[in-house]
C-alpha cells in the first residue's frame, strides 16, 4: 500500500500472473471506516460482513496474463 501525497488516501495494487489458466479472485476486506474512492476494475461481488466491507474481483485469467487491480482507499466516517 502506498500513501498518496494529498490527504488520507492510499493506493493498493493486487497483482498476479497465474499459470496455468485459472479463475482468479482478489478478496479485499476493509475496516468499517475505510472506503474505496476509485478502482481500476469494477468489483464482481460486494457484501458487508460484521460491519466490514468485503469486495471481490473475479476474472478468468489465461496462463501468463497479468491480472492487476488497483484501488484508491480513503478514510471515511466511522459507521
Amino acid at each position: 500500500m502506498r500513501k498518496m501525497e494529498a490527504g488520507d488516501r492510499y493506493t493498493l495494487t493486487m497483482q498476479n500472473s497465474p499459470r496455468p489458466d485459472c479463475l482468479e479472485s482478489f478478496i479485499l476486506v476493509l475496516a468499517p471506516n475505510i472506503e474505496i474512492q476509485l478502482s481500476s476494475q469494477e468489483h464482481t461481488f460486494y457484501e458487508k460482513i460484521n460491519g466490514h466491507p468485503v469486495y471481490v474481483w473475479q476474472e478468468y485469467i489465461p496462463s501468463g496474463k497479468n491480472h492487476k487491480v488497483t484501488v484508491e482507499l480513503v478514510q471515511g466516517e466511522q459507521k
